[in-house]
């Protein structure tokens, strides 16, 4: 979502940013491992140009001023291990889960993605967290 929030030639552009500025800061979080994902995707764009490292570092510096930047600590990679090994996901899974996970820790209502499918299947039935895609307002 955030990739989406900062470029405006992404097709979900709109509800992406919209869902970041309506929020407060301390009622939008990102995990250090989104940040480090979204510098990954955006110095290596699959449409349009990539952008500078530098360029993509300072987005991510004032991004990181309007919303709360939630560290992953070991405790929260050990539960991502454990939720992808035991409903059997492989390979990426886990670095979706790692944002449930920090979601979670933070005490999170919702999480928003533009991946629904990719988190519900993380989450057993019963778990307090609501996953939306973001809306355009």
């Amino acid at each position: 979502m955030l990739v989406a929030a900062l470029v405006e030639a992404h097709p979900a552009h709109a509800g992406a940013l919209a869902a970041l500025t309506s929020r407060s800061k301390r009622e939008a979080a990102v995990s250090t491992h989104a940040l480090a994902e979204t510098w990954a995707t955006l110095t290596r764009l699959p449409f349009g140009k990539p952008l500078g490292p530098m360029l993509v570092l300072e987005m991510l510096r004032r991004l990181e001023s309007r919303v709360t930047v939630l560290a992953l600590g070991v405790r929260s990679y050990r539960a991502a291990l454990r939720r992808c090994s035991t409903i059997g996901l492989r390979s990426g899974a886990v670095f979706d889960a790692l944002h449930l996970e920090a979601a979670l820790a933070w005490g999170a209502k919702d999480l928003q993605t533009l991946n629904v499918g990719d988190f519900d299947r993380l989450i057993p039935a019963g778990e307090a967290l609501s996953i939306s895609e973001p809306r355009a307002s």
